[in-house]
């Protein structure tokens, strides 16, 4: 009777490889920017998320905070769904507007609110709040609750907002960098996409994510962690 083969036990290792070209992996520089992007991008989304206000103890702050949020998730579910628009459907005006949201986030990103809202009021003919009424960036957010600016507003990260369209997905926790060439959102004048997600908010409990996670990591808890206390936190790229 033949014997069983015996083999010694598996070694524990992931084989997927990462989904960020080998390009971009291989740049110590624009993979130290991605990777603080996903931390301060997880804790943003936490921030949007729930009530909780950084700048909660200045009245004037903490109303341009609100109205920073707010114009956040207007422009980053708009900007979702006319992209998602244009893939299903090819329709010409619903391309325009998704570009014209996704450069409203890119100037949300780099810090540069007057930009921002100056494309939504002038170019998307949106109701939003002045200038003078939004003054607090993204970056003071981050700044306020972690005592880091966020990476991408930082001068000399800037220029790397250059090399990304930015698309908005709403049907993963996980976003991806992808070539352009390489995906439905080709763009001529950026040689990738960062597929951001921003999915629905899942019903708040110990099986998702609590509010308490979510206060704690919006507010700039567990700063020594990486990944937030939640896998329904989403996160800007694997």
């Amino acid at each position: 009777m033949s014997q069983i083969p015996t083999a010694p036990p598996p070694t524990p290792g992931f084989c997927a490889k990462s989904t960020v070209p080998p390009e971009i992996l291989s740049n110590k520089p624009i993979m130290g920017v991605i990777q603080k992007a996903v931390n301060q991008w997880s804790r943003l989304v936490a921030w949007s998320w729930c009530d909780y206000l950084a700048f909660v103890d200045d009245r004037e702050q903490a109303k341009q905070e609100e109205n920073l949020k707010k114009f956040v998730i207007q422009s980053l579910t708009q900007q979702a769904q006319h992209a998602d628009g244009w893939l299903s459907y090819g329709k010409e005006e619903l391309r325009v507007q998704a570009d014209l949201w996704s450069q409203i986030i890119v100037y949300l990103l780099l810090g540069d609110n007057e930009a921002a809202l100056d494309i939504a009021k002038d170019d998307l003919g949106e109701e939003v709040p002045s200038f003078e009424d939004m003054k607090i960036t993204l970056s003071d957010v981050v700044f306020k609750t972690t005592e880091e600016p966020l990476v991408t507003s930082v001068p000399e990260n800037k220029s790397y907002m250059n090399l990304f369209y930015v698309q908005i997905t709403r049907d993963s926790f996980t976003g991806r960098i992808a070539r352009a060439s390489e995906t439905e959102c080709a763009n001529p004048y950026t040689p990738y996409i960062t597929i951001i997600c921003y999915p629905p908010r899942p019903e708040l409990g110990p099986l998702t994510v609590t509010p308490d996670q979510l206060i704690e990591w919006a507010s700039g808890g567990r700063r020594l962690q990486y990944l937030p206390p939640s896998a329904y936190i989403p996160i800007a790229h694997s």
